[in-house]
């Protein structure tokens, strides 16, 4: 973690001192109640409690302000907000080809659909009937041969919400 902090006068501060600074005031209570840098806290914590570096071992460091949590599931929900719709509406040198935005072959954009018995949500369409596909953080997924509308098995319609159910990352035997 490389960070730069400097004081009123100009002078650089220390990694080592920033931290001090932002551990002292984290752990006391305020008539205001502030709170100021979750990070280094988090991550000291969760360090010392042997988890691994994910976002909701951070969240439950943070919730149990420094005690070692105990996990009763298995199971985590990701979610990822998605667009109301589609904001290029055409393309082209003079915007003289209409992109489709509605369905085709019964799919939309961000539908979930099921493929080779894996969930995924559409990223792209081709009116020839064939569809790109992600996981639900967004990212793309090479499937060889690019996978049919026909292969496809529509299993919710887009929403605002993209949500899937993973396991949750490994951790030693902390689970109930």
């Amino acid at each position: 973690m490389k960070m730069k902090r400097f004081d009123d006068a100009g002078k650089l501060i220390t990694v080592k001192a920033v931290r001090s600074v932002w551990r002292g005031p984290v752990g006391k209570r305020s008539s205001n109640a502030t709170f100021v840098g979750w990070l280094p806290y988090t991550k000291e914590h969760r360090v010392l409690a042997g988890l691994p570096k994910e976002h909701c071992f951070d969240a439950a460091m943070i919730a149990t302000r420094g005690t070692m949590p105990t996990f009763c599931i298995s199971t985590v929900l990701v979610k990822r907000c998605v667009p109301d719709g589609d904001y290029q509406q055409t393309k082209g040198r003079h915007s003289q080809q209409r992109i489709v935005t509605g369905k085709i072959q019964g799919f939309r954009k961000f539908d979930k659909v099921r493929y080779q018995g894996q969930e995924y949500f559409i990223k792209g369409r081709m009116s020839t009937g064939y569809a790109i596909l992600m996981d639900v953080k967004g990212n793309k997924i090479d499937l060889k041969p690019i996978p049919k509308f026909e292969q496809m098995k529509r299993v919710s319609a887009r929403s605002s919400w993209n949500m899937s159910q993973q396991p949750m990352p490994s951790i030693s035997s902390r689970i109930i």
